[in-house]
């Protein structure tokens, strides 16, 4: 079971998902982590990708969640639906 979160920043949600999922889940994360994102700049979006990885790992989940960096309209049609 494939659960998706749009919007990830640093991942505390995404760890506290990560977390609660059942035995056979993982979390796919979509965040563009671009300037036009959040209005900071490439340098801090950056910043916070690596913050998100770090926190993956400090969870120890980092093998159950993938992330895609890219906006949501383009990566979402690429996603198949399980079971569908």
């Amino acid at each position: 079971m494939t659960f998706l979160e749009i919007g990830t920043a640093m991942g505390w949600t995404a760890g506290h998902m990560a977390l609660a999922l059942p035995e056979n889940g993982d979390l796919t994360c979509v965040d563009p982590f671009t300037e036009n994102a959040r209005g900071i700049s490439n340098e801090q979006n950056g910043e916070l990708q690596l913050e998100f990885l770090l926190n993956m790992e400090a969870c120890s989940v980092e093998k159950r969640v993938r992330l895609l960096v890219g906006e949501s309209p383009a990566i979402l049609p690429s996603l198949p639906p399980e079971g569908a």
